[in-house]
């Protein structure tokens, strides 16, 4: 996801899976944060615990509770 945050630097967020911690997961974050810093982009990551999302009420509010943690710096 890439966002136009009204200012003249830009950021991008990698949503992740809950296989985030594996070393192949993190080895990718890792290659697409620092080739992405080498333009003047930041990246973020987010993970997301999918299977443990019991119902759509659950799904809008990771979404919600997403979206307000990153709304100030985008």
């Amino acid at each position: 996801m890439l966002a136009d945050n009204g200012k003249s630097d830009k950021e991008i967020l990698v949503l992740n899976s809950i296989n985030f911690n594996l070393p192949w997961a993190r080895n990718f974050y890792w290659y697409v944060h620092d080739v992405l810093q080498e333009q003047g982009i930041t990246a973020r990551a987010e993970s997301l615990s999918v299977p443990a999302l019991q119902d759509t009420m659950e799904v809008n509010a990771v979404i919600s509770a997403s979206s307000c943690r990153y709304c100030d710096n985008w």
